[in-house]
C-alpha cells in the first residue's frame, strides 16, 4: 500500500484515489454511452414514426384515387367476410321471416377514415338482428350482407351497382334505372331519382314492387355552425337529429316474385338500407 503526502501533510491512500478516479471516468463514459444511445433510439423512433405515417399515407391515397388491384379488391372482401362472419353469431334464423322484414333500422358501428367503414345490423319488425353486414366506402361502395340463408354482396362504382348472390354473380344495375342479368339482358327498370319518397321495381314479367326509400337516420351529426351560444361558448362538435320511427322497405307477397325476382329485390332494399340510412358527414 502507498500512501502521499499533499497539502501539507494530509496523507492519502494512493490507491482509493486511482479507483475514485477511474469510478468517475467510467460514470463520465457510461453517461456519454447513455446519451448517445439516446440519440440513436430517438432517430429510430423518429423513422419508424414517419415510415408507419408513410404507410398509412399511402393507403389513404389509394383508398382515394380508387387506385386498387383485383388482388386489392378480392383482401379487400376476405376481411370483409370475416368481419360479417364474427356478427353472424347473433343473427336470429331466417326462416319464418321474409323480403317485407328488410327495414331501415341499423344497429351499427361507424369509422370514418379510407376508408370509411360501417358494420352493424339491420334489425326486423320486431327487433330481431336479421342480417348482418359491412359496408366499405372510399370512392366507391361495397356492401356484403348476410343472413342465415343468404349471402349478397354489392358493389357500386358510378354508374353500375353489381351484385353478387350466394357467391354467383346476378347482374347489375346501371344508373339505377336498368336491371340487367348475368348475360347483360335487360329485366327490369326503375327510378330512384325521383322526388318521391319510394320507387318501383318493374320487371319484364309485369311485376311491380314498391320499395321506401330510406334516409340518414343518425341519432347526431356533425354540427357545421361556427357560430357561439348565448353564453357565449363554442357550439357543440355535434347536433341531435330528427329522429323517426323505422320502417320496412318493402310491401309484397313473396309468392308473387319468382326465386329470381326475390333475389333482385332483396338485394336492392339491403342497398336501400344499408347505404341511404347513414351517410358519413
Amino acid at each position: 500500500m502507498y500512501e502521499i503526502l499533499i497539502n501539507f501533510g494530509t496523507v492519502v491512500n494512493l490507491s482509493d484515489y486511482c479507483l475514485n478516479f477511474l469510478t468517475i471516468n467510467m460514470i463520465i463514459k457510461l453517461i456519454f454511452y447513455l446519451f448517445i444511445a439516446g440519440i440513436i433510439i430517438f432517430f429510430l423512433i423518429i423513422a419508424l414514426i414517419m415510415l408507419g405515417s408513410a404507410k398509412i399515407f399511402f393507403s389513404a391515397f389509394k383508398g382515394i384515387s380508387g387506385r386498387k388491384t383485383p388482388a386489392d379488391f378480392e383482401k379487400e372482401r376476405m376481411k370483409m367476410e370475416g368481419k360479417v362472419n364474427e356478427t353472424k353469431m347473433s343473427l336470429v334464423p331466417w326462416n319464418g321471416h321474409t323480403i317485407n322484414d328488410i327495414t331501415n333500422d341499423l344497429d351499427y358501428n361507424a369509422l370514418k377514415w379510407f376508408p370509411s367503414k360501417l358494420t352493424g345490423y339491420i334489425i326486423s319488425p320486431n327487433n330481431e338482428n336479421l342480417i348482418a353486414f359491412q359496408r366499405i366506402e372510399a370512392n366507391d361502395c361495397r356492401i356484403l350482407a348476410e343472413s342465415t340463408e343468404f349471402k349478397i354482396f354489392l358493389d357500386y362504382t358510378y354508374p353500375e351497382l353489381t351484385v353478387d348472390f350466394n357467391g354467383i354473380y346476378l347482374g347489375k344495375i346501371v344508373n339505377f334505372m336498368q336491371i340487367q342479368d348475368q348475360d347483360g339482358y335487360l329485366i327490369g327498370h326503375l327510378d330512384r331519382n325521383n322526388p318521391t319518397d319510394s320507387y318501383t321495381v318493374t320487371f319484364n314479367s309485369g311485376k311491380e314492387i314498391k320499395i321506401r326509400k330510406s334516409r340518414d337516420n343518425k341519432g347526431f351529426k356533425r354540427n357545421n355552425s361556427m357560430r357561439r351560444n348565448l353564453s357565449g361558448h363554442p357550439a357543440p362538435l355535434t347536433v341531435k337529429t330528427e329522429q323517426y320511427t323505422p320502417y320496412s322497405l318493402i310491401n309484397v307477397r313473396s309468392h308473387d316474385l319468382d326465386s329470381e325476382e326475390l333475389k333482385w329485390v332483396a338485394a336492392i332494399a339491403i342497398f336501400e338500407s344499408v347505404n341511404y340510412s347513414y351517410t358519413f358527414d
